[in-house]
């Protein structure tokens, strides 16, 4: 077998290209699959201590309410 056609090593050029975006896609859906579970996690702390925050203002409020009755 010879060495090939122009045409021959142009298309594994693009078969090359193709595979290195594809890798390239990989990793960065990869990347942003890894940024949202953080930040997922991240949100449900901070949604954790609003409740939290909004508890003890009812309690307080209602404390307050109790001692002017």
């Amino acid at each position: 077998m010879g060495i090939g056609t122009d045409s021959d090593r142009q298309f594994q050029a693009f078969v090359d290209v193709v595979d290195e975006v594809q890798g390239e896609t990989l990793q960065y859906f990869t990347d942003v699959q890894g940024d949202l579970a953080s930040n997922e996690e991240e949100y449900g702390r901070n949604l954790d201590g609003c409740r939290s925050l909004l508890d003890d203002f009812n309690n307080a409020r209602t404390s307050q309410q109790n001692d002017v009755s």
